[in-house]
């Protein structure tokens, strides 16, 4: 749900750059082209870094747990057709009483934070729902969807080490995606990351609960208990990486997509390594929380107008 703390940044820069345009009246174009370069030669030095980090941080984390079953079978392509309808209606229902309750919204965004917020996970509930007992009827569908254990050892702390080998390939792609947002003069702030920073001060508890808890748990139902499982166990673990990767990227929007795909890469990865739900229930939640802190920090740091 949550990318990169971006307004965390561009709040920063705007007290410096508040004080830069009172002794500049304009800024030609090209002078922006270091700061590009900078974010681009950053991002690429620490994607490096990742890519090293996660294949060592998995051979250095292997003795926590015990070698993880290959995927099989659980789910039916119907289930995942079915799981798309449900999702399709959830939004239908959302949007209904959005429209019902708000005669004049013209999207979520325009409502309070915790209101959108729960109208959000609002949405997930149907499918999410589907997932579960759907997983319930299938010969190893709890095993599929991390709901029974089936890779002894130490799962969390798995989780949590992984994670932070894989920071920096996150990081790494965050900043090549602002250098390509910046050349490409387009927003890089999620709306998301907008609404929660502006409700953080009023409501910081329960959207927390919303962000960090219900939300990322929603989310891996969907996409690593269900997407991941199904196209891994059909056409290999690399493909279920990939895909459903790809798909939680997509559904976060374009401004964030690089990085929140190689989060979903980390999450994937946790996933079909632990079997657990639990564990990158966690890995998700702890990103959230982090971000969640960061935008809160953004509330306390003062921008000049």
């Amino acid at each position: 749900m949550l990318a990169l703390a971006l307004p965390f940044y561009e709040r920063a820069a705007a007290s410096a750059s508040a004080l830069l345009a009172q002794s500049e009246a304009a800024v030609d174009a090209s002078e922006y082209v270091p700061t590009i370069m900078t974010q681009t030669s950053l991002g690429l030095g620490l994607l490096l870094i990742g890519l090293v980090l996660i294949p060592a941080g998995r051979f250095l984390t292997a003795q926590l747990l015990d070698e993880a079953p290959l995927p099989r079978r659980a789910f039916l392509w119907t289930d995942l057709a079915a799981t798309l309808m449900a999702f399709l209606l959830g939004q239908i229902i959302v949007g209904g009483l959005a429209s019902y309750l708000h005669p004049d919204l013209e999207s979520l965004t325009d409502l309070g934070t915790v209101e959108a917020l729960a109208l959000t996970a609002g949405g997930f509930l149907a499918p999410a729902a589907y997932v579960l007992i759907a997983a319930k009827m299938r010969p190893g569908g709890l095993e599929a969807v991390g709901l029974k254990a089936v890779t002894p050892g130490y799962r969390l702390p798995f989780a949590g080490l992984f994670y932070v080998a894989g920071l920096p390939m996150f990081l790494g792609l965050g900043a090549l995606s602002g250098a390509l947002m910046q050349a490409l003069d387009k927003p890089m702030e999620q709306e998301i990351a907008v609404m929660i920073q502006d409700g953080m001060v009023e409501s910081p508890w329960t959207i927390a609960f919303f962000a960090v808890v219900l939300v990322p748990l929603l989310e891996e139902i969907l996409f690593r208990g269900l997407l991941l499982e199904l196209v891994a166990s059909s056409f290999g673990r690399v493909a279920g990486v990939l895909v459903s990767s790809a798909a939680f990227a997509v559904a976060h929007g374009s401004a964030s997509a690089l990085p929140i795909f190689g989060l979903a890469i980390i999450l994937a990865i946790v996933k079909l390594r632990t079997r657990s739900l639990a564990a990158v229930w966690f890995v998700h939640a702890l990103h959230n929380g982090g971000t969640i802190f960061l935008l809160w920090l953004t509330t306390l740091i003062p921008v000049s107008s």
